[in-house]
């Protein structure tokens, strides 16, 4: 599903009111070392590699606003997805004291806006027509706790689709 919206990027949309794009935001959900969610994240990047879509920018390891409006940047209508293997990292970053307008961003280019902007002193960063698409994968032990979070950081997880997998 991820991998099909970020190969129809901004070519499709719906009106509700404003344009809905196929971009997503998936949660994989698994029992620790069993359900094989590293590997369902490492078979969307390699699916997008084996289509040919060399243009997709796979963003891991994100740390920083300011790291990942620079990767979206790179060029307009930039089709990216952030790779998270750990969501709670993410969480973890998107709390800390210089990094906590990050969840509010990724709230935002969930929305495909036409243009965003992070405001530095002296380098602003704006990206245009971002296209980004999310997946992530936690253990199912630590949902109870990603919920609290999430409430307390301005309403991320209905964003996201939650997919649980069965023990292997």
């Amino acid at each position: 599903l991820v991998n099909v919206g970020l190969m129809l990027g901004r070519t499709v949309w719906i009106e509700s009111p404003q344009p809905l794009y196929p971009n997503f935001y998936v949660l994989l959900l698994g029992q620790t070392g069993d359900a094989r969610k590293s590997t369902a994240l490492w078979l969307a990047g390699q699916l997008l590699k084996r289509v040919g879509e060399d243009d997709v920018e796979i963003i891991r390891g994100i740390v920083s606003t300011v790291g990942l409006f620079v990767r979206l940047a790179k060029k307009d209508d930039t089709r990216a997805l952030g790779y998270v293997d750990e969501f709670s990292s993410l969480l973890s970053i998107g709390q800390r004291q210089g990094t906590r307008d990050l969840l509010p961003k990724l709230n935002s280019l969930i929305y495909c806006p036409d243009q965003e902007t992070i405001d530095r002193r002296k380098d602003p960063t704006t990206v245009i027509r971002p296209f980004f698409s999310l997946i992530a994968a936690t253990a199912q032990d630590y949902v109870a706790d990603l919920i609290g979070n999430l409430e307390l950081s301005g309403g991320m997880l209905n964003r996201f689709l939650m997919v649980a997998g069965n023990e292997q």
